[in-house]
């Protein structure tokens, strides 16, 4: 960088901290005056006079009850408020002063104080309050205010952290407008892989610590799934025993589980939290004894060093979110480097960097490693059928071991090994090594299935039972018929619903979900200069749909057998998050050069575009999260 160059950029951010800090001043300037008026109109700064319930003559007749205020020795009166002990909504109160009325309008959204204001002020030295006897109860009244301050003034000090916040947003809009011309300026290609690696650590790691500790995606589950394996229990039992600290972490104050009421504030009060793992207590930790410990092996590392260094529950979980991410992160990244064409990588970057996809890669759900092996299991099966000269008994492994994982994960996605089928005859050495190949695949997937989860279910973890089984199946095989018409009214029904939840999830509004949509149906009919080899005939596309067909049903027949109450006629408990790993084989399926047109630098757009949609999100989430 020359000096000139290095001038000008000096210059910039000099011009923008004097920008900010006169944006600060302008404000404190505005708050000062907005202070004057508000004390010259007596809004603020008065000597106040609160008259207790005892202090008041209170009397009744048939309709109305009457609060009477005396000996005032003719005090000037700039408003008056009746300050209630519990909420009351609908309340017709006026106040009568020198035989004038006027009404009391509710002062705050609870409706817990009411009040009326007298600009240029009343003399008087006594006035009465009147509301309806059917609208307060009598013990609901708490006292008079005479000259009572609005309190929500802000302040109007000179804030360093304030003009250094302006500053960021100032630098944040620089950055956006510059990397936009840059991008028009010419075609500049940034590796797809890189542009997801830069975004999702950012978005992810922000995730991580701006949402709080939830009970979305059962995490809190999850979290004493993962302390139980980490510490040396692959099998579930309720006998376990977890520290006090770890069970407290989602315990509300009547003592039940989870807490729905994590805020920032609770966060604050449990950094500070010991471990004291000897302070301990047999727990169950609930239908997540279920699952092997293979959903949990990048949660489980995080945890592990947390108990270790014996840190703080909280600091534990951000631990096993953050080996979590960064797995997720590890598994997209080869699957976009090594997936064969650009529109495919485009369509594998944007599903996994939907907001639900980063939302649970920032948690402790097992979703996040069911959805990144599926993700390079598909796109190691598209290299081997376009990119690999010859497949053997090494790379049908790796294939294997990568279908294996969501399989032990959840049976439901066991269908992803078929694409195996997809690889060209002729890239085997014969047709015998091709059918061992095929064999190895089924082994490898399927045994270790069977094995763990013959080993999970030795364990005696606490499940609460909704449903009869025994009752649905018979009421299933009953009408194949009416089963058909069962999953047709579910995802009719229900389909929009699994649409956005899949794609934003629970702190996403539904316009950036329907941005988001549209994004990957442009890029999945946007026109790329790829080449003509990489298309699939009809026997692939059969394949490839009935994979993913199979699996919708599966997801959609586990929730009905093992969710819903026996003899519903519509599938509950169904999430679109878990539609998720299906999307993208559907996507590259039914990929198209369909439409034209020219834009330039699209990964720097398309990164634009994502960091505002997910500023956005994280101010959701952060407004969930204050207290």
């Amino acid at each position: 960088m020359n000096k000139d160059k290095a001038k000008v950029i000096i210059k910039k951010f000099f011009i923008m901290i004097v920008i900010s800090m006169l944006i600060e001043s302008a404000i404190v300037l505005y708050n000062f005056t907005i202070n004057k008026l508000y004390e010259k109109l007596h809004f603020i700064e008065n000597e106040s006079i609160e008259i207790a319930k005892e202090n008041m003559e209170i009397r009744e007749d048939d309709n109305s009850y009457y609060l009477k205020v005396k000996n005032l020795k003719d005090k000037k009166i700039y408003n008056i408020s009746l300050v209630l002990n519990g909420e009351n909504q609908d309340v017709y109160m006026r106040v009568i002063i020198n035989n004038d009325s006027k009404f009391m309008p509710k002062e705050n959204a609870d409706a817990t104080k009411f009040k009326t204001y007298f600009v240029s002020g009343i003399t008087t030295q006594e006035f009465e309050i009147t509301y309806p006897k059917t609208q307060i109860d009598e013990d609901n009244i708490q006292k008079i205010i005479i000259n009572d301050n609005i309190n929500y003034m802000p302040n109007i000090s000179f804030s360093i952290t304030q003009a250094m916040i302006i500053f960021i947003i100032i630098l944040f809009i620089y950055g956006i407008i510059k990397l936009y011309k840059f991008s028009e300026e010419k075609e500049y290609r940034i590796k797809k892989e890189f542009v997801f690696l830069g975004l999702a650590l950012i978005i992810g790691i922000t995730f991580v610590f701006v949402n709080a500790p939830q009970v979305r995606y059962d995490e809190h589950a999850h979290f004493w799934r993962t302390y139980e394996i980490a510490s040396g229990h692959f099998i579930s039992r309720t006998t376990h025993e977890l520290p006090n600290s770890v069970i407290g972490l989602f315990k509300r104050e009547d003592g039940s589980y989870p807490n729905k009421e994590i805020n920032y504030e609770t966060i604050k009060e449990k950094v500070s939290d010991e471990l004291n793992e000897d302070e301990s207590q047999p727990f169950a930790v609930g239908a997540t004894g279920s699952l092997t410990p293979v959903s949990y092996i990048p949660q489980v590392i995080g945890v592990m060093i947390g108990k270790i260094l014996n840190l703080s529950p909280i600091i534990i979980l951000w631990l096993g979110r953050l080996t979590n991410l960064l797995a997720y992160i590890a598994l997209v990244f080869l699957a976009i480097k090594i997936m064969p064409l650009e529109k495919w990588k485009a369509i594998i970057m944007l599903i996994a960097l939907f907001p639900m996809s980063m939302n649970l890669a920032s948690t402790l759900s097992p979703d996040t490693v069911i959805l990144g092996a599926t993700l390079l299991a598909i796109a190691y099966a598209m290299h081997l059928k376009f990119e690999k000269d010859k497949v053997g008994i090494k790379e049908i492994s790796i294939f294997g071991i990568l279908c294996m994982i969501p399989t032990v994960c959840k049976i439901v996605y066991f269908p992803l090994f078929l694409l195996v089928l997809l690889i060209p005859k002729e890239k085997f050495e014969n047709r015998t090594k091709r059918i061992i190949s095929y064999a190895i695949t089924g082994l490898i997937v399927f045994v270790p299935y069977l094995i763990l989860n013959k080993l999970v279910s030795l364990g005696d973890y606490a499940i609460a039972i909704r449903t009869n089984m025994m009752e649905q199946c018979l009421f299933t095989l009953s009408d194949i018929v009416r089963d058909f018409n069962t999953a047709i009214n579910t995802l009719y029904s229900e389909f929009s619903l699994y649409l956005f939840e899949m794609i934003g999830g629970w702190n996403t509004i539904e316009l950036l979900s329907i941005i988001i949509f549209m994004t990957l149906i442009f890029v999945i009919f946007f026109t790329y200069e790829d080449d003509k080899k990489y298309t699939f005939n009809k026997k692939d596309k059969i394949i490839g749909f009935s994979i993913a067909i199979i699996e919708i049903l599966g997801v959609i027949a586990a929730m009905y057998l093992g969710w819903t109450q026996a003899k519903q006629t519509i599938v509950e408990g169904v999430q679109g998050r878990y539609f998720l790993p299906i999307i993208p084989l559907i996507a590259i399926m039914i990929a198209k050069n369909r439409i034209k047109c020219n834009i330039k630098s699209k990964e720097i757009k398309y990164i634009i575009i994502s960091i505002i949609e997910f500023i956005i999100i994280i101010g959701f989430s952060i407004r969930t999260y204050l207290p």
